[in-house]
């Protein structure tokens, strides 16, 4: 579309209008603070024997059957007020069923009844709560359903301040309030959510037990303990203060007394999934990766969990650090069906998380297209914090860090096919082009996102719990910053640190940065000197990743000697970290003399993975019949692996450029055998297994009886 320049003139106009009269309108309805969005609750106080509407008193622990059938009655106590009295009471047949199906669920059949009222009455306040509560808990849209909350909210805040005796719209406010904290919550509004606390005590009652965790993620510490002291003092949420205790711990950054916080809570309410989880993610922090895995064993054997989550996948991740990786896959996938068993509009609490780890698996197995998809997954819809006291930016720095990660083997692979696609070709990749420049911004986003606490905090490692990335990952955000910047920063790092298990780490960080800076020989002794004191067993891929930094870091030195035993594991664990450090693997290289194994072999030493080395790892290339047949061997000359391409006799060169781009993709896989089937059924979606127990069951009525 073309526009000639007397109508540019005129739209230009017209848009300078628009916004003439747009921007004051904005500006005028804008809240410059929080006051002028929650203004003070225009209720009277309820009275002491008001119906409680909200939850005073947690769920007990199973075990305790007498707490368990007091906190069955209080909840229906609640149910039977919202449902049949009070408010509810004075609705319509049709706001009633509206309401109904909401609460029995049926999100979808509540909507619609709502917006069927509404159409007739815009003012009904029983029909604008379902259709808010539905776009929450039904169609997962939070912020849809806060928006429509407020709505209500300033209608029922009008009514109050004309009569602030209105009971009913008092009783609708506080439970347009109480929906409208965990909405705020879960789209990391604290500061407002606080507020809405504030409006809900200046009418109902205190309830400190919602103020920790906005507060805790606020980093308001001292805050925070002071609700937890409050709640303590309630006598009614002993669960919730110890395991608040254990955050607020978690929040401080105390290694020992988090772990004792959630190891003594597990130990005392040994059937809790939640507890089991919470401790096993305290032990990680404290570096005790027997006793995270024990503890998150222990939670799935609990049962399904009541939290947004499942420890499966946080087993998971142990596993892909640990390279177990058909370990991994069985977790990741009963995982699935522990989440299958929730409420869809719960899913996304933890698919980011799940998308995540999934990612991390599928980079180390170099299953790189499949890697791509899901960390473009996670990175476009990152989890919804709600139940947990991670920040927004924990979440966006580890989405961020594992996309970047992944484009940049991404980028690698393109380098090493360069040799067998022509200049032309090369030229008009459009493809390419984009992945450079995608690459390239999210090294400046994530420079940007790191301030001096945030790059100190980071650092540390297992401080960020569940949205951090694994120390084989972070270790890659030395290579988007400044070599002189990720050298203080771990340096700073360490200072901030004293748990003696902490300092192999910083090591390692700093190996990476030697080396990105061309201090080789720095760079080979805090590499060697790392993995002298890091765990053999459960940190394989970091290990691998040092590894192949000692080895880079030698050859660099004039020691190229070394390199082939210091590579040779691993290609056993993940030889992917050869492409994320961008070097090459020491080679011999023979061939039968025919013209395609020559040709081979000349691609194969060009290649950026290999290096041309006498003393390298045996490559052997020949002709089969009509066939190009490569092997690699190891160290004790045991075969690695080998493939064969089928040649053309009229066109001998696919053969040979076939076979070179297959010999790097079975060179970038680690010696586990996961089928593709397992590989392609981890999209991290309950969506299939739901499907597939939904069939089982149609199948078990239909089977016949015996």
């Amino acid at each position: 579309m073309t526009f000639s320049r007397r109508k540019l003139t005129f739209l230009v106009a017209a848009v300078g209008v628009v916004l003439a009269i747009a921007v004051p309108i904005g500006v005028r309805f804008q809240p410059d603070s929080l006051e002028s969005e929650y203004p003070d609750a225009p209720f009277q106080k309820v009275a002491a024997d008001f119906p409680r509407i909200i939850p005073v008193q947690e769920r007990p622990d199973p075990l305790d059957k007498e707490a368990g059938e007091r906190y069955r009655e209080e909840q229906n106590r609640i149910w039977r007020y919202i449902s049949d009295e009070g408010a509810a009471k004075k609705s319509s047949p049709e706001e009633r069923e509206a309401l109904a199906a909401v609460y029995d669920r049926k999100y979808v059949r509540g909507r619609e009844l709502a917006e069927q009222v509404l159409r007739a009455n815009p003012q009904s306040v029983a029909a604008m709560f379902a259709r808010a509560s539905a776009l929450d808990s039904g169609e997962a849209n939070p912020p849809k359903a806060l928006y429509q909350f407020r709505v209500l909210r300033h209608l029922l805040d009008r009514r109050g301040r004309e009569n602030p005796a209105d009971a009913d719209s008092r009783e609708w406010y506080l439970r347009v309030l109480h929906y409208e904290y965990y909405v705020l919550t879960s789209l990391d509004r604290d500061r407002e959510a606080l507020r809405v606390v504030e409006l809900l005590e200046q009418i109902y009652e205190p309830i400190p037990q919602m103020k920790t965790w906005p507060l805790l993620r606020l980093k308001r510490f001292d805050e925070a303990e002071a609700a937890i002291v409050a709640t303590e003092r309630t006598g009614r949420w002993t669960r919730t203060v110890k395991n608040d205790r254990g955050a607020l711990e978690f929040q401080r950054r105390r290694r020992g007394p988090c772990y004792d916080a959630f190891e003594q809570l597990a130990a005392a309410e040994p059937t809790e999934p939640l507890w089991w989880s919470n401790f096993g993610e305290a032990a990680l922090m404290d570096f005790r990766f027997d006793k995270a895995e024990l503890a998150y064993v222990n939670s799935v054997n609990a049962g399904v969990p009541k939290f947004r989550g499942t420890a499966y996948t946080y087993l998971a991740r142990l596993f892909v650090q640990q390279s177990r990786y058909g370990e991994a896959v069985d977790a990741l996938k009963k995982g699935q069906s522990h989440r299958a068993v929730r409420e869809p509009s719960d899913w996304q609490y933890d698919q980011g998380e799940v998308d995540l780890v999934l990612t991390r698996l599928l980079l180390a197995v170099g299953e790189i297209k499949q890697a791509e998809r899901l960390a473009r997954r996670a990175f476009d819809r990152p989890d919804r914090a709600g139940s947990s006291t991670q920040t927004g930016i924990e979440r966006t720095l580890a989405t961020h860090l594992t996309l970047w990660s992944v484009l940049q083997v991404r980028l690698a692979q393109y380098r090493e096919n360069d040799l067998t696609t022509t200049f032309a070709a090369r030229a008009v990749d459009d493809r390419r082009k984009a992945l450079e420049f995608e690459a390239w911004t999210l090294e400046r986003k994530l420079t940007k996102l790191l301030d001096d606490k945030t790059l100190v905090d980071l650092f540390r490692p297992y401080l960020a719990g569940r949205d951090g990335v694994e120390p084989w990952v972070l270790m890659g955000l030395i290579r988007a910053l400044p070599p002189g910047v990720a050298t203080a920063a771990v340096e700073r790092t360490r200072s901030a640190e004293d748990h003696p298990d902490a300092m192999p780490y910083f090591d390692a960080f700093a190996s990476e940065a030697a080396l990105a800076s061309g201090r080789f020989e720095e760079a080979a002794n805090l590499a060697r000197a790392a993995l002298d004191k890091l765990p053999i067993e459960a940190e394989k891929l970091l290990r691998a990743r040092l590894q192949a930094i000692a080895a880079e870091s030698a050859f660099r030195s004039g020691r190229g000697n070394e390199c082939v035993k210091l590579l040779d594991p691993v290609l056993d664990t993940s030889p992917v970290v050869l492409r994320l450090l961008d070097i090459a693997l020491p080679v011999q290289i023979d061939d039968d003399g025919s013209p395609p194994a020559r040709r081979l072999a000349e691609q194969l030493a060009r290649s950026p993975r290999l290096r041309p080395d006498p003393a390298g790892l045996r490559i052997l290339i020949k002709r089969v019949e009509e066939k190009l047949v490569f092997e690699m061997f190891r160290v004790n000359n045991a075969r690695q692996f080998e493939g064969a391409e089928s040649i053309d006799s009229d066109d001998e060169q696919a053969a040979v450029a076939a076979a070179y781009r297959r010999f790097h993709e079975q060179l970038m896989s680690p010696l586990v055998y996961l089928s593709q089937l397992a590989l392609n059924g981890l999209d991290g979606s309950p969506v299939a297994v739901r499907e597939q127990n939904a069939m089982t069951a149609i199948m078990d009525v239909l089977k016949p009886k015996q």
